[in-house]
């Protein structure tokens, strides 16, 4: 028996193949759980990961972030490794720590911050919930009647808002975490009544702004969503705004989320929206 020939005879009757997982018997395939392997090409994978919304910055069809020997991913869902975050002692500047899992084994040095990436934001004293703000605001929309007379429209709008903070993690060449800064989405929709069905397409414009110990410290402009499905008449809003991990090093903090918007379509006059949200968990101190 040629050695090609022993090859093939021993690869094609064994149930498993090197990864340790059994083949399915109907795709010829490794089953891991979560997806399909097949060792015959380079990539391997026949379909994404899972959880690769979750990874922006690898690819779809990573197993283990490219690095199995120092990752384990069990069940598809998230990666299992020994470290922890760290920040270096006295400042905000973060460090994803290979074999740091707590306090005790944390070198000198560095401060403990904890294994999630929202730790990061509880260090900085940045809630992570927040809740949802509601109005009912009136106005009217003028307009040139039939003998160019002014007359007034009645309106009512009614909106709701809320914001999220999340940090900002990516990885650099050796996949490692990197905190790259923090960012604040707000969301708001919007539903308006009239007696004058023109009235309804009058919509709040307006933004969102963050304040901090320095004063404003970022602004984003409300804009409808891509590509969303939502009810007639209601009319959803988002923006998103960036604030980078060196204006937490400089020893900054963030206070304050708002929300402002208003109308003001063919000379109408209504009310403008004001939301606000505190952005320190705890207001009586402040981290350094």
């Amino acid at each position: 028996m040629s050695i090609q020939d022993f090859y093939i005879n021993t690869t094609l009757k064994r149930p498993q193949s090197s990864t340790g997982k059994e083949r399915d018997s109907e795709t010829g395939f490794s089953y891991f759980g979560a997806r399909y392997y097949d060792s015959d090409i380079l990539i391997g994978w026949l379909s994404v990961d899972p959880m690769a919304d979750k990874y922006p910055s690898l690819s779809p069809y990573n197993y283990c972030a490219w690095n199995p020997i120092r990752l384990v991913d069990p069940d598809g869902e998230e990666l299992v490794l020994n470290d922890d975050w760290v920040k270096i002692t006295g400042t905000h500047e973060y460090i994803w720590m290979e074999d740091v899992t707590n306090r005790e084994n944390t070198p000198d040095g560095y401060e403990y911050v904890g294994a999630n990436d929202d730790d990061i934001l509880d260090d900085l004293n940045i809630p992570i919930e927040f809740d949802t703000k509601k109005t009912y605001s009136k106005g009217f929309n003028q307009e040139l009647s039939w003998n160019c007379l002014r007359i007034g429209v009645s309106s009512v709008n009614y909106s709701e808002a809320t914001i999220r903070a999340k940090p900002r993690i990516e990885y650099d060449k050796n996949l490692n975490k990197v905190f790259k800064g923090v960012e604040i989405c707000a969301y708001m929709t919007q539903k308006s009544k009239s007696i004058d069905q023109k009235t309804n397409s009058m919509i709040y414009h307006g933004g969102l702004r963050v304040y901090g110990n320095t004063g404003l410290v970022e602004t984003a402009g409300l804009k409808p969503p891509t590509s969303a499905i939502y009810e007639t008449g209601t009319y959803p809003q988002n923006a998103s705004l960036f604030i980078p991990a060196i204006y937490f090093r400089n020893g900054n903090f963030l206070m304050q989320a708002k929300i402002i918007a208003g109308c003001s379509e063919n000379g109408g006059q209504n009310e403008t929206i004001n939301y606000s949200w505190p952005l320190l968990k705890n207001s009586t101190i402040y981290k350094k």
